[in-house]
């Protein structure tokens, strides 16, 4: 994980699932002032997710979550990493289940079925292996 010494892991994302998107979106930018860092659309080119720079972190409004889960709060936290497969093997043999997985991110729940997950998508870098911004991946990083 990403970290600097006595800092712990650095959030990567945090994912909200919201009722109506261009709302949350005007909210969270005129209330918070955070810009748009991104617009996500489905496969039949309906807009799913806002991505909204937050400092280091950024904050995903999202038509629905990955996992499709509704324990815990149905909000996703996401820590930075440069080895999610180091990452997923370890939270296994702990007996922490990956429930949900894309190109750059795994999921797994903590024991009251919040989601939690682990990615190493560079927002905006173009890095190998990575999701365009312009993806239409019907599932968030």
């Amino acid at each position: 994980m990403d970290e600097a010494p006595g800092a712990g892991p650095r959030i990567h994302h945090v994912a909200i699932q919201v009722t109506d998107l261009e709302r949350a979106e005007a909210f969270y930018r005129t209330v918070f002032g955070l810009p748009v860092l991104d617009r996500r659309h489905d496969g039949t080119g309906q807009l799913r997710a806002v991505w909204l720079s937050a400092g280091g972190a950024v904050v995903m409004l999202e038509r629905e979550l990955i996992t499709g889960r509704r324990e815990g709060s149905g909000h996703v936290v996401v820590f930075a990493s440069d080895d999610v497969a180091g990452f997923s093997r370890r939270a296994e043999a702990l007996g922490h289940p990956i429930v949900a997985r894309t190109g750059n991110t795994v999921y797994l729940a903590d024991p009251d079925g919040h989601t939690l997950g682990v990615s190493d998508y560079g927002f905006g870098a173009a890095r190998s292996g990575t999701a365009s911004p312009a993806s239409t991946d019907s599932r968030s990083t």
